[in-house]
């Protein structure tokens, strides 16, 4: 069992103490001082990111990609307090994809200690709208219809860590893709698409549970249908 960890709750400021045992938090007793003492750090719960294509100057779609630099934005989004978070890969060639992608699986699964906070790849592509405005930065060159034998190729190259996918349910064989993903265990979220309402909802209806960012890579006047 580690050392206690003393420091403010981040909703109360009170003073609180939590017990952590093999890596987990056992418990978190309030303690009778008070106010607590102004060195104590504030603890709180670790953030969650769904979505992280890079930061401090590292790019995860710069390829090849490298697990040094998968590595080093891990450990630098836990320094800032993400404790789990999806590596997000955009639209790229089939090849490209294989190679990011092994190179995550590959960090994540040699260094798990630096890379523990990964919780899965989000592939945001490259099955999205391909008209101008929904498709937004994506290259147009690699868009095309959800296609389940290249998704397996991905997901057998990031050695099973697909786990979010973002597609456009546009297509005429999205809902189909899209119930055969949540059956496989990969979460389907709706995102950068021209799909009509009726779309959206067979795709809700085949196992979609998200939105990527709402309301952005879409078309700035959107179908709308009355109810009744």
């Amino acid at each position: 069992m580690n050392a206690p960890i003393k420091g403010k709750h981040y909703k109360t400021g009170r003073p609180v103490e939590v017990s952590v045992e093999q890596g987990r938090i056992t418990s978190v007793t309030e303690l009778a001082e008070s106010p607590a003492r102004a060195d104590w750090p504030w603890l709180a719960p670790g953030l969650v990111d769904l979505q992280v294509n890079g930061g401090w100057g590292l790019d995860l779609n710069t390829l090849p990609l490298q697990p040094a630099t998968v590595l080093e934005l891990s450990r630098l989004l836990l320094g800032n307090g993400v404790t789990s978070y999806c590596p997000t890969l955009i639209t790229n060639g089939k090849e490209a994809l294989v190679q990011a992608v092994s190179a995550i699986a590959e960090a994540a699964s040699l260094y798990p200690e630096d890379a523990g906070g990964i919780v899965g790849i989000h592939l945001e592509g490259p099955f999205l709208s391909p008209e101008e405005g929904p498709r937004g930065a994506h290259p147009r060159e690699h868009i095309g219809s959800p296609d389940w034998d290249r998704l397996c190729r991905w997901q057998e190259a990031a050695e099973g860590l697909i786990r979010i996918l973002t597609v456009s349910p546009e297509w005429p064989n999205a809902a189909a893709f899209i119930a055969r993903c949540s059956e496989s265990g990969i979460l389907v979220s709706i995102g950068h698409t021209a799909a009509s309402p009726e779309q959206i909802r067979e795709a809700v209806a085949a196992g979609a549970v998200m939105s990527t960012h709402l309301g952005n890579g879409t078309h700035l006047t959107l179908q709308t249908k009355p109810e009744g």
